[in-house]
């Protein structure tokens, strides 16, 4: 997981998350997106649950669709107070 065409670009696969972090994951009906969500993938024993506003902790093994990630989190800019 995490394969990228170049640095930056992500691309859609159906390997499944092998590391936690945040992920894009789509379904695909006739080959056309049918539902896009950015999901948090964390570790629970040997393998991982995914969660997001849709789901609420679902072992990542009942997932089908695509993943694209993991999506690296941004800098926190400085609050000023410095």
């Amino acid at each position: 997981m995490g394969e990228r065409e170049s640095e930056g670009e992500m691309i859609w696969t159906r390997e499944k998350p092998t590391q936690p972090g945040w992920y894009w994951y789509r379904t695909l009906h006739h080959g056309k997106p049918t539902f896009v969500d950015m999901v948090r993938v964390y570790p629970y024993g040997d393998t991982f649950l995914v969660r997001s506003m849709e789901f609420a902790g679902t072992f990542i093994k009942d997932f089908t669709g695509e993943w694209a990630g993991p999506i690296e989190e941004p800098e926190e800019k400085g609050t000023g107070d410095e």
